[in-house]
């Protein structure tokens, strides 16, 4: 036994030079499609989040993901994988253009449930998707980079109207509207071709 852990190479080592700043844990340069479809995504629901500081708003935004969750499970388990992104997309484009159209407090909350929801199927698709494309060594960097993704997005998005000042929130609402109606050629004309190419199992 001592000779054939004497006789055995690993190829294994510690870099000789060691590198001053590394993003190899968090960023997964191999995902970046996926990260240019889920960063406007999650921003714009950002956006929405910043304009509507309204407890009961973030109760039905829970809501809508709860159903994301119950039709994660009960519709598109067995359905195409494109069906509930696109699902998603829909949703989120139909609830900003009743915040872009209306001004009753009660359709807001209906935006906000349809908000959670577009949200919740956007996000756990791509987070699947992120880790299939990745390697198996990887796919640690491959969900920090969706987290990184994610929570940058609704940062960023939640900052932009408070940066912005006195603009008017239905500007804000067509801003989002149009990233995510962009979003839905992006996934079905390029992004999802790409997953289908570099599915690593």
């Amino acid at each position: 036994a001592v000779y054939c852990i004497i006789r055995l190479k690993v190829p294994f080592r510690a870099p000789l030079r060691n590198k001053v700043f590394s993003m190899d844990r968090f960023w997964l340069r191999n995902c970046s499609p996926l990260v240019f479809l889920l960063f406007p995504v999650a921003m714009s629901v950002g956006v929405e989040m910043a304009l509507n500081m309204n407890p009961l708003f973030y109760v039905y935004l829970f809501v809508g993901m709860l159903a994301s969750i119950v039709a994660h499970f009960g519709v598109f388990y067995r359905a195409d994988i494109r069906a509930e992104v696109v699902t998603g997309l829909g949703a989120l484009v139909a609830a900003f253009l009743l915040l872009f159209t209306q001004d009753d407090v009660d359709l807001t909350h209906v935006a906000a449930g349809l908000s959670g929801y577009g949200l919740g199927n956007v996000s756990a698709r791509l987070q699947s998707f992120f880790t299939v494309v990745s390697k198996h060594t990887d796919r640690g960097s491959a969900q920090g980079t969706y987290k990184l993704t994610m929570e940058c997005a609704l940062c960023v998005g939640f900052f932009l109207p408070c940066v912005a000042g006195g603009i008017d929130s239905s500007v804000c609402y067509l801003v989002a509207l149009i990233l995510v109606g962009l979003c839905l050629p992006f996934y079905l004309l390029y992004v999802h071709g790409w997953f289908l190419r570099n599915i690593k199992r």
